[in-house]
């Protein structure tokens, strides 16, 4: 039986740039790759679907490709289980700050486990106000006086040299309900 998963696109309809619809990643996912139950949230690139085992094998680098082939821009596509979705909720130390102002916490989910080096690189910086916290399944951010003048948020994946996409804490609980089955 398919499971549900998300599927974060990376740096689309920013600033006028890497412009992608959602009716066009939505006919992508359903039609090229032959996802069920598909729906996008906001224009950021969040795809919530449902797919088998065998489908979801190579799923980012198939979803990206047929990205670059449609649109004409590499876009990097991270996917996630419900499950591995409901232990990222799980395992957020801000949720006291995440339920006051869910806009000032975010999780940055990684492609790839940050080496030793550069984690203390990161530890050794002084952010202000922000704070950061690495957990098993991203990396959170608080960030009081918001993203846009973050220190902290602006060069985190510089530092820790590791692709990643983030979204903010009412995002995350959002696409967390759109993962639920009906009357789940």
């Amino acid at each position: 039986m398919p499971d549900s998963c998300v599927a974060l696109l990376r740096g689309i309809n920013v600033g006028g740039k890497n412009r992608l619809p959602m009716k066009q990643l939505l006919d992508i996912a359903e039609q090229r790759l032959g996802l069920e139950d598909c729906q996008t949230y906001v224009q950021s690139g969040n795809l919530v679907f449902r797919a088998g085992l065998e489908q979801r094998d190579g799923l980012e680098r198939r979803l990206e490709a047929e990205i670059e082939a449609d649109c004409g821009f590499k876009c990097a596509v991270l996917v996630r289980s419900a499950a591995e979705w409901d232990a990222i909720v799980g395992d957020c130390p801000f949720v006291t700050e995440a339920t006051a102002d869910p806009k000032h916490v975010h999780v940055f989910v990684l492609t790839a486990e940050p080496s030793p080096d550069a984690l203390a690189d990161l530890a050794s910086r002084e952010f202000g106000d922000d704070r950061w916290h690495l957990g098993l399944h991203g990396l959170y951010l608080r960030t009081p006086n918001g993203t846009g003048r973050s220190k902290l948020a602006g060069s985190v994946e510089r530092i820790l040299k590791v692709p990643m996409t983030a979204r903010n804490w009412s995002s995350v609980l959002a696409l967390q309900a759109m993962l639920r089955p009906a009357g789940g």
